[in-house]
């Protein structure tokens, strides 16, 4: 989740760089995304290919529900921080996709 800090970060103060390189920035959160998601969802990560935690199951109690909600709560932050109209057509899609998948 630190990463998403820095990504945020990142988001926020090069507005200029990231008009250059709206494709890259889009391509490190769809990346840190799945690193998270992955890393708190056991179930998810075997869905992927990952079966490093098969025997293991997600935590669905009140407290991982939250921080789940936070954490998708941060990723849509940080997909609307993101100027859909520089990415490329692949990008664009696939950011649609996932601000409905966080949503």
């Amino acid at each position: 989740m630190r990463h998403l800090v820095l990504l945020l970060a990142y988001l926020a103060f090069s507005a200029n760089a990231l008009a250059e390189n709206t494709d890259q920035a889009f391509d490190n959160l769809a990346s840190e995304y799945l690193s998270d998601l992955v890393n708190i969802s056991p179930v998810y990560a075997t869905l992927l290919g990952d079966h490093g935690a098969d025997g293991q199951l997600d935590h669905v109690n009140d407290a991982a529900r939250a921080e789940t909600r936070i954490l998708l709560a941060e990723y849509r932050q940080a997909l609307l921080g993101i100027d859909r109209a520089q990415l490329s057509r692949p990008n664009k899609v696939d950011a649609e996709l996932l601000l409905h998948e966080v949503e």
